[in-house]
């Protein structure tokens, strides 16, 4: 049955008794796979259905159901064994399956295909990778014109001779099993070596000495390279994609040999043929010229030029235009012949010679003179240059000579040129066919003068497979079965092979017969019928097992497959009627642990045993019908088990180790095998549970694994287990004496293996020790407290995880003596000055006071009395005292140190912040060296006293009244001293009475002052309120909604005072913050609200998406009473936001808020592999100035790499799992309005370039709080600013958010320091795209037009681009590629034109 299904389904069926059908109705246009695996079967009684399976070896399995007593199988996996079975099902029972019948599904196509070309002897090489289920496979190798050759194998590759120069190969092959091959190959493309080039002819130039070269086209060739080679040895050459070339700087008198190659991408043709030419003869040098007075002539003599045949000598005179000439070609000993060539005509065992003429030779003799005394020789005239040795033997090797020959020598002998013949033709060839493995072995006998044969199988069915081989013998062990071969075979040498050995015929072993069927008839009898096989003459048909049982199987033989696997193979004999058999295994138990099955073998493997286990293994025979009784049991032995329990003991000081594990029964013997860490080896083997290993070196780490052994055969190694040998001891320790502080410094040389280290010091007397650690790192540490006056033993003690105490060499160290007593020390909290004394000694007229830091820095004083102040002690220090007579040498005599404390240091950093939450101020602090408590003082100017007590470095104040003016100080405080108050730090509180719309206003008395003069100032100032008094407040009312700034002016009748520090209350606060959520933007918009009844807020937006002019949004809010509103936003966009607030009185809008959303996604992400790594790059996004790369695992991602270029370098990976972002932050700059956070770090603002402090307008710098202004580095201020602030300034700074009218200054306080270290200057930034430059700036207030410059760096200004934009960015393209531009603008309106910026330098790339 052959079935036909199309990619739609329709399906077409057919039977047939033949192996070949015709489908006559298939749809047009559809392509058809066409299955014939078929099974078939006799019918069941009562069977309703049948049940159909096919299963392989790994457990696929097909399955359907059919009411015919046949199925084919359309999804069975390539190069699969499949066993199929049927079972009958009527409605109620379903039977047992039929007796399995294994098929073999058709062969996987070849994958991996790979073909290279030979390039001189244009063999083609086919390799591919192995497929599921093929035996041979066969290699076709197809050009254009449908012509082929092909080579069968059955390894991974074959060879194909005789390719066709010039051609495009497609190269395809197919796998094949008995009579099914798979699938083609996809096919490649293989390209041939060029052709040899022909046609060579040579045009020589006498008057400029070159000669032109053409040829005729060379199929295949892309390009050309001509030589030509001199007798001499000189060389000229050319190359050319033409049909032509010139050879130039050819020397005179020469005798050129010329040849042309062809090449391709990959390979190079053999040189053409030989062509010959001379060059101009040389100029002659004149040696002598004697003239003979009475014949009136003259006897010239010159030297002899290359490649003359004749001279003609010239006389002139001098005045007169007669010339006399003489010409002679008179020559004695030839020249001998150069540029000798052979060129064998390999089929007739003939050589062509040529050769450059020799001058003065008359004709030439040629001769070949035989390795083995064979001798052939011809003659040629001097004209001709040429002749033809006929009659050489094969295999023999000759050398060449020519002789130049005139009537008076033969002499001139050319360089000997060795030529070697055609091989002899292979003789005695044999043939002889293996009929068991159906291999083909030829054999011949050795050719003279071959060196590599040939050996080719030429089959009846279209067949060709090839050999190479040095040797005389050859085997072909995949030819197909039942085909009919020629073998011939040819030898070769380097450049010729022998015409093909006289052919001998050979037929392969018959096929295996097909489709075999036996029929039983009523007499008893049976019709057996089969297909005809390939080959087969006679058939022996066998018929067994008479009384229709299944003889037992015999026999039966078990064996390891390999140690250490658990593969057990089973074999036995043949029982007579058994056409499947089943081989179980038993365990100890009688449980069937596992079994395996066998068609027409009789043998199969048991695949799922433990290791470690006998079992006894019985066969069962089988044919359709019943079961033979198993066989006798044959015993199993797996290999042994991998060891377990392993446990390691190292004997440390003498470098053992004891490796035991957990024993095993049946097993012989046990070795470990240890390695270290430097790739030495160590084994032990013992029958026993545990072996040991002896004199280890010390620091090494050791890797320890078990194997067990059992009747040869060694099981998988344990679980490896590491382990440290004892570390070395540590190496060269020496030591110093502080002292000062009486302890010892130990250093040494680490040592290996050792992880940490103490060090031990150990008195001689024995009544002392101690002892400091250490780690690898440190290879030092300090033994604090020695006794004075002890001689002290000292030593490295190493150790690691395994072993301890490895001790080094010691060395032996004495303190310094022992002394002074009754040592006091007493720190001056106020001052810091700590006073020391002592018990004088009546020997000692002078004593030395040294005190030393934890830092080691030292302060000291002397006296000659018993006491001594030691000054210029900082602040919350842990100082070490020593006092010492007479010098502070260790051989002086020495009090025991002492330690004190100084006073924890004055609190700095101070700074007051309004805590809406807390209805108060909260007071921070820097943390004090060594406090350990602080109290917060504030005090108010009517009385009112807070004080705070805290471990922490902060305190909140709540419920102070209105219109109160505090001073805060901070002390801080140990277990000894309390330090000096903190700087005094002022604020103030106001009182606004909202239901009112008044505020009061309190200051304190003004000595000398009589009457008050307070001062309400509108921010936008065009409103004023005054009130005077001769108290210290009053009341005003105020506009709602408006921002005021308070001053108080005192008098006294004839003189006012300055006014007082500026207050500012009732400010609107507006704050908008932009957030991402799932990539969607949102802009956060709060404010303060406005104290007034019924006032409502409308939120307005309007901006430019992707900075374009053209691409406008306008969005506002509807009127809602409360402080915020969020509004959606698309990704780059810049925009500006203001709150209108209003109420039936009117209404009010703040000023507007500039905002940059963050920039969109970056498009056109491409991947690009560059092997080891690969490069993603992205096309630029607006606002972007930074890009990070991620990848993607799932809901997680890693950071790849963070760049503000459009490209970066990562590992290779798959690009779909990469994820490209972009983001922006930045601080604008601009002469107008400016916002501020007071509250960002000092340690911020310390790190912004000067540029940016030096641009900030004066106005922000005086809004700043007083220790911010202390903290800035010098040099960072504009000259003057800080002279020019006053102290009330400093001290009225309002809370929170600041606002200044004289520029604009966005300071994110989330900003990272590396953003704002990366700030560019001037608020201009370039980007280089190419050869293109992307230019953006800061908007410049009233400017309605900017000019855009870009000129080359270090040129003027004539050849510069210039740009009017009405934008705030600009692209400049079409620059030069690697060149330096610089960057200026210009802000103008109708009316002025600013002057320009810094120049902005950045280089261009190369073009995108």
């Amino acid at each position: 049955m052959a079935v036909a299904v199309a990619e739609d389904g329709h399906t077409h069926m057919l039977l047939t008794n033949s192996t070949s059908v015709t489908f006559a109705d298939l749809h047009c246009g559809e392509v058809y796979t066409v299955h014939v695996a078929t099974l078939t079967w006799n019918a069941s009684e009562t069977a309703d259905i049948y049940s159909v399976t096919a299963e392989n070896s790994d457990g696929h399995r097909v399955e359907l159901s059919t009411v015919n007593t046949w199925a084919y199988f359309s999804e069975l996996l390539c190069g699969e064994e499949y066993f199929l079975s049927v079972e009958a099902v009527d409605s109620v029972c379903q039977s047992a399956p039929s007796t399995p019948v294994s098929l073999d599904s058709v062969p996987c196509p070849p994958t991996d295909v790979y073909s290279s070309i030979d390039c001189l002897s244009n063999i083609a090489a086919v390799m591919w990778m192995r497929s599921a289920g093929a035996e041979f496979y066969t290699a076709l190798v197809s050009n254009r014109d449908g012509l082929s050759e092909s080579c069968m194998s059955s390894s991974q590759q074959c060879g194909t001779p005789h390719m066709d120069c010039g051609e495009n190969y497609t190269v395809t092959v197919i796998a094949s099993r008995e009579s099914c091959d798979s699938y083609p190959s996809e096919p490649k493309t293989l390209l041939s070596a060029p052709c040899v080039p022909s046609g060579v002819v040579i045009n020589l130039d006498c008057a400029t000495g070159e000669a032109a070269v053409s040829w005729d086209a060379s199929q295949g060739a892309l390009s050309y390279a001509v030589s030509a080679l001199s007798a001499l040895g000189a060389i000229s050459t050319c190359a050319t994609t033409g049909l032509g070339c010139t050879l130039t700087n050819l020397t005179c008198g020469q005798t050129y040999r010329v040849q042309v190659l062809a090449l391709d991408k990959s390979c190079s043709s053999l040189p053409s043929r030989a062509a010959m030419f001379s060059t101009e003869p040389c100029r002659p040098n004149i040696t002598a010229a004697v003239l003979d007075c009475y014949t009136s002539s003259a006897l010239v003599d010159w030297t002899y030029s290359d490649a003359s045949l004749s001279y003609v000598t010239t006389a002139s005179m001098a005045h007169d235009h007669d010339n006399v000439t003489c010409q002679t070609n008179d020559t004695t000993l030839p020249c001998a012949p150069t540029a000798v060539v052979i060129e064998q005509d390999c089929a007739a065992n003939m050589a062509n010679v040529s050769w450059q003429p020799g001058a003065g030779a008359d004709r030439y003799l040629v001769q070949a003179f035989g390795f083995w005394e064979h001798e052939v020789s011809c003659e040629s005239d001097s004209a001709t240059r040429a002749c033809q040795l006929p009659g050489l033997l094969c295999g023999f090797k000759y050398s060449v000579t020519v002789l130049s020959i005139n009537a008076v020598c033969n002499v001139s002998e050319s360089v000997p040129e060795e030529l070697d013949n055609t091989p002899c033709v292979p003789t005695l060839v044999q043939v002889h066919v293996d009929c068991e493995t159906g291999a083909v072995s030829v054999s011949w006998e050795a050719s003279q003068g071959a060196i590599l044969y040939n050996v080719v199988a030429h089959g009846s069915g279209g067949y060709a497979m090839s050999h190479y081989t040095n040797a005389t013998t050859s085997e072909f062990d995949t030819l197909p079965c039942g085909l009919n071969y020629t073998i011939t075979v040819r030898a070769m040498n380097k450049a010729c092979s022998s015409a093909e050995s006289a052919p001998v015929q050979v037929h392969t072993v018959p096929c295996t017969p097909e489709g075999l069927t036996a029929v039983m008839d009523c007499n008893d009898t049976g019709l057996v019928s089969w297909e005809q096989a390939e080959g087969g003459e006679l058939y022996l048909v066998l018929a067994l097992g008479a009384d229709g049982q299944v003889v037992d199987p015999t026999n039966v033989r078990t064996s390891l497959a390999q140690c250490p696997s658990t593969l057990v193979s089973v074999a036995w004999e043949h029982a007579s009627g058994a056409s499947f058999y089943t081989a179980k295994a038993l365990a100890a138990s009688g449980a069937v642990a596992d079994s395996c099955n066998a068609t027409s073998a009789t043998s199969c493997q048991l695949q799922h045993l433990q290791c470690g286990q006998t079992y006894n293994v019985a066969v069962v025979g089988r044919d359709q019908a019943c079961d033979s009784k198993e066989s006798e049991f044959a015993p199993a032995t797996t290999a042994p088990c991998a060891p377990v329990g392993i446990v390691l003991y190292m004997q440390c000081d003498v470098g053992t180790l004891t490796v035991t594990w957990s024993p095993e029964l049946d097993v012989d013997s046990f070795t470990a095998t240890v390695l270290s860490d430097s790739g030495a080896l160590s084994f032990c083997t013992t029958s026993g549970d545990s072996c040991s290993v002896e004199d280890l070196p010390c620091g090494q780490r050791f890797t320890v694994t078990v194997v067990a052994m059992r009747d040869g055969c060694v099981s998988e190694p344990s679980s490896p287990v590491e382990i440290l040998s004892a570390p070395c001891p540590p190496l060269n320790p020496t030591g110093r004496l502080d002292c000062v502080t009486n302890a010892a410094w130990v250093s040494w040389d680490n040592s290996a293996g050792s992880l940490s280290y103490m060090v031990v010091a150990e008195s001689v007397a024995g009544d002392n020790s101690n002892n400091c650690s250490a780690v690898p790192s440190d290879a030092s540490c300090s033994i604090p407290h020695l006794k004075c006056g002890t001689e002290y033993v000292i030593y490295v003690e190493a150790a690691n995880d395994v072993c301890q105490n490895v001790n080094s060499s010691s060395f032996i160290l004495e303190t310094g003596p022992c002394a002074l007593e009754n040592i006091t020390a007493v720190t001056e909290c106020s001052t810091n000055q700590i006073l020391v004394s002592w018990q004088m000694e009546v020997e000692s007229p002078l004593y030395l006071v040294t005190a030393e830091a934890p830092d080691q820095s030292l302060i000291s004083c002397n006296s000659s009395s018993y006491f001594c102040e030691l000054e210029g002690a900082a602040c919350g220090m842990l100082y070490v005292i020593i006092v010492s007579a007479s010098s502070d040498k260790c051989s002086s005599l020495r009090s025991p140190p002492m330690e004190v404390h100084t006073a924890p240091c004055v609190p700095s950093g101070v700074e007051v912040q309004l805590s809406c939450e807390a209805d108060g101020v909260v007071v921070s602090w820097s943390p004090s060296n060594k406090a350990s408590s602080f109290l917060m003082t504030a005090t108010g100017a009517s009385g009112d006293n807070r004080m705070c007590d805290t471990a922490s470095t902060s305190c909140t104040l709540t419920q102070l009244p209105c219109g109160e003016q505090y001073t805060v100080n901070i002390t801080a405080s140990d277990d000894y001293c309390t330090s000096q108050p903190s700087v005094d730090v002022f604020f103030q509180t106001i009182n606004y009475q909202c239901d009112t719309t008044s505020a009061d206003l309190s200051w304190m008395a003004s000595e000398g002052g009589l009457e008050y003069y307070g001062y309400a100032q509108t921010e936008a100032g065009d409103a004023q309120l005054l009130c005077n008094t001769t108290g210290t407040s009053c009341t005003m009312p105020l506009k709602c909604g408006s921002v005021y700034n308070f001053s108080v002016v005192a008098s006294d009748g004839l003189c006012n005072s300055l006014a007082s520090a500026s207050l500012q209350a009732g400010a609107e606060d507006l704050r908008v913050r932009v957030r991402v959520i799932d990539s969607f933007q949102l802009a956060m918009s709060t404010w303060v609200g406005v104290i007034c009844p019924g006032v409502e807020y409308l939120v307005e937006v309007d901006g430019h998406i992707q900075n374009n002019s053209q691409a406008l949004m306008e969005v506002s809010s509807y009127s809602t009473q409360r402080w915020y509103f969020e509004f959606p936003m698309p990704c780059g966009t810049i925009f500006n936001l203001t709150v209108t607030s209003h109420n039936r009185g009117g209404n009010s809008t703040t000023r507007p808020f500039t905002g940059i959303t963050a920039p969109c996604p970056p498009a056109d992400a491409t991947f690009r592999e560059l092997l080891p790594s690969a490069v993603v790059s992205w096309e630029w996004t607006v606002f972007a100035t930074h890009y990070n790369v991620y990848q993607r695992a799932g809901a997680n991602r890693t950071l790849l790499c963070s760049t503000s270029e459009l490209f970066c370098a990562v590992d290779t990976l798959e690009p779909g799992s990469l994820e490209v972002t972009a983001s922006n932050a930045w601080l604008l700059v601009d002469e107008g309005i400016c916002r501020v956070l007071k509250s960002l770090p000092q340690g911020v603002l310390k790190s912004l370039p000067q540029w940016v402090l030096k641009s900030l307008p004066q106005g922000v710098l005086k809004s700043l709080p007083q220790g911010v202004l202390k903290s800035l580095p010098q040099g960072s201020l504009p000259q003057g600013v800080l002279k020019s602030l006053p102290q009330w300034v400093l001290k009225s700074l309002p809370q929170g958010w600041l606002l200044v009218d004289e520029g604009i200054c966005r300071v994110l306080k989330s900003l990272p320091q590396w953003v704002l270290k990366s700030l560019p200057q001037g608020g201009v930034r370039v980007q280089v795209h190419g050869v293109s430059l992307y230019v953006e700036w800061t908007p410049v207030r009233n400017a309605t037009m900017y000019t855009v410059v870009v000129v080359e760096e270090d040129q003027d200004q004539g050849g510069a681009q210039v740009l009017t934009v009405d934008t705030e960015f600009s692209t400049v393209s079409k620059l030069k590629s690697y060149t330096r531009y610089c960057v200026t603008l210009s802000a103008k309106n109708i009316v002025s034109q600013s002057s320009h910026s810094t120049p902005v330098c950045i280089s261009t790339d190369a073009p995108i």
